[in-house]
């Protein structure tokens, strides 16, 4: 390890610990380590190069008509939500008609 403290806490349920239960096993077959000290379970940068990668390879029509779509879809739920909506009779259920004939 690298030296932090490790708290142990708590114990697995009844069943959990239940005799050639895989938790169990695994429970006991594994040595505390402390979070700081664990391999990350997501990697953001990793994630964020194959969303890139993605986009770059995405034909261009494609994604312009994704990204106006997402604006839209934002439009429409900011003016359904906005004050001056509720003066407007039946404004939400326009926005839906809108938004489904797209």
């Amino acid at each position: 390890g690298g030296g932090g403290v490790c708290h142990v806490r708590g114990v697995l349920s009844e069943r959990m610990r239940a005799p050639g239960n895989l938790w169990a096993v695994l429970w006991e077959g594994t040595s505390a380590l402390c979070a700081a000290e664990q391999r990350p379970l997501f990697d953001a940068a990793r994630e964020a190069h194959i969303a890139l990668e993605a986009l770059d390879a995405s034909p261009l029509p494609e994604l312009l008509s994704q990204l106006c779509m997402g604006a839209i879809a934002h439009l429409l739920d900011a003016m359904a939500r906005c004050a001056a909506a509720k003066l407007v009779p039946r404004t939400e259920e326009r926005a839906a008609q809108l938004w489904e004939g797209l």
